[in-house]
């Protein structure tokens, strides 16, 4: 009798894992409070289940994408204009829900270590525009590739997640950021990432 409750539990549990669904994942880049790029056509991406239908929605607006024999999925959103707070919803076998998104003018920082330098105390000058600067920060890694080597596998690490800007979080932000990001947000008057 236990030798066939044994053989029943091994064949329940082999079964179970495999009817059991990947689940829907996005890459660390799309997070909570996280800015989407204003009126362009702005790519979403992440895995699933080979052939899984994943719905992509956000404001007024939602999209389909098939994961394919990889589990890869990938889909655009239509432009949207400066605004939010959004929620993106990323649903398949199992739901994400990217909360307090911005619609606005994304940005890449890079250069030198002077880039780096964090605004530091002078993270005071940030009180009240949570809702107008928000940062992720890469990771810095090198990248050494042969030249016959193609470069198809390369991933961005992100180092932390998107973080609105304010007294508490933007002292370890890029100083020249900081300030790029504020004066643009200040012209544009649209949120800045």
């Amino acid at each position: 009798m236990r030798h066939l409750f044994s053989t029943v539990m091994l064949l329940l549990a082999v079964s179970c894992a495999t009817v059991s669904l990947a689940e829907v994942k996005v890459p660390p880049v799309f997070s909570n409070h996280m800015v989407l790029q204003r009126d362009l056509a702005v790519p979403v991406w992440g895995t699933a289940e080979a052939g899984e239908e994943v719905a992509v929605s956000i404001a007024e607006q939602s999209h389909t994408a098939k994961a394919d024999a990889q589990g890869n999925w990938s889909l655009k959103l239509e432009p949207l204009k400066a605004g939010g707070p959004h929620v993106l919803s990323i649903k398949g076998s199992n739901t994400i829900a990217l909360k307090d998104v911005l619609v606005g003018d994304v940005w890449i920082g890079s250069g030198q270590s002077n880039m780096e330098a964090a605004l530091g105390r002078g993270a005071s000058k940030a009180d009240g525009i949570e809702n107008k600067i928000r940062f992720f920060i890469v990771k810095n890694q090198g990248l050494i590739v042969k030249e016959d080597q193609a470069d198809t596998n390369s991933t961005v690490v992100v180092q932390s997640p998107w973080t609105p800007a304010g007294k508490k979080t933007a002292g370890r932000f890029s100083n020249v950021g900081f300030h790029f990001g504020k004066k643009l947000s200040d012209e544009l008057n649209v949120p800045i990432g």
